[in-house]
Formats: structure tokens, sequence, C-alpha cells
């Protein structure tokens, strides 16, 4: 009797030592898959963190810009007030009927300057860097 627990025992003890060097092996491989899975997200990770990065560098540039464009808006309301100001003290209908010489000469002089402006402007050779200066009309 004592030769049959001895060789069940041992076939018992073959069994498990068995099954639990193929668990172990299976708990190895699984280890392995999971560090590259962390290895990958890892490498994710830092991608979504340089993209957050870069998306608050641009969302910091496009404030500044945004700040710019309302303080030049604010100056341009300056100006627009101003010159409504300057217009309500001063009434052309009544100067224009009093004297149109001067009325006229006033608006061919800003007609002549707004002319020269836009060819300044619209002229398709402003950003060659040349000798010479442009020809004008």
């Amino acid at each position: 009797m004592g030769f049959k627990f001895a060789a069940v025992s041992t076939g018992l003890l073959l069994i498990v030592t068995a099954g639990l060097w193929f668990f172990v092996q299976m708990q190895a491989k699984e280890i392995s898959t999971l560090k590259a899975n962390a290895i990958l997200l890892e490498g994710k990770i830092e991608e979504q963190n340089a993209s957050i990065d870069n998306y608050l560098a641009k969302q910091k540039e496009t404030t500044e810009q945004i700040n710019q464009l309302n303080a030049q808006n604010q100056e341009a309301v300056r100006e627009v007030n101003q010159l409504r100001n300057t217009f309500q003290r001063h009434s052309l209908n009544n100067l224009a009927m009093a004297k149109p010489g001067l009325i006229e000469n006033i608006i061919n002089k800003g007609t002549a300057k707004v002319k020269t402006e836009f060819l300044e402007l619209t002229d398709p050779n402003m950003f060659e860097s040349t000798d010479e200066a442009p020809a004008s009309n």
C-alpha cells in the first residue's frame, strides 16, 4: 500500500509541477505582452503631451494676436470717434455753400493723396528689392 501511495503522490506532484510550469510560462508571455503594451502607451502619452504643448502654444499665440487686434480695434474706434467729433464741430454743408472753391481744393488734395496711397499699396513690384524707385503714375 505504501508503494501505491508513493506512486500516486509522485504522479500528482509531477502533474502539479507541470501545471505550474505551464502557468508560469503563460504568465511570462502575458508579462512580456503587458510590458510591450506599456512601452507603446508611454510613447502615445508622450505624443499626446507634445500635441497638448503645441496646442497650448498655438492658443497662447492666438490669444496674443486677438489682444493685439482688440487694441488696434480700440484705436480705430477712438480715431472714428475723433473724426465724428471733428465733423460734428464743423458744418461742411455751410462751408461748402459759403466757400465752394475751398472745399473743392480740399477734396481734390484728399483724392490725390488717396490715389497715391492706393497706387503704392497695389504696386506689383512693392516686394522686389531694387535700388531704383518704382515708377509712379
